[in-house]
């Protein structure tokens, strides 16, 4: 049996959490143009273009922290820790 964090997890209660927000906020006239466009995938070439705009400009390889499982990039330099990242923000706020 599935767990309640499972439930949260899956595309299913995204799908119907997301619909159930346009609706309640009313951010489009009418759901059908919502489930119209995800039947046409119209977003999908926005999300490949900026996908592939990130990886060539600001992917991991840029900032070295490609073998990070998370990292961030503060003042133009990537840090994959956060001891790292600690020291950097100590040394700039040091510097001012």
């Amino acid at each position: 049996m599935a767990s309640a964090s499972d439930i949260w997890m899956t595309p299913e209660h995204t799908f119907n959490t997301a619909v159930e927000l346009i609706g309640e906020h009313q951010f489009l006239p009418e759901l059908s143009t919502f489930h119209l466009a995800l039947a046409l995938h119209t977003a999908a070439p926005r999300i490949e273009a900026a996908y592939s705009w990130y990886s060539s400009n600001v992917g991991e390889s840029r900032y070295g922290t490609k073998h990070c499982s998370a990292w961030v990039e503060w003042q133009g330099q990537g840090y994959c820790g956060s001891e790292g990242l600690g020291r950097a923000i100590e040394d700039g706020v040091s510097d001012m």
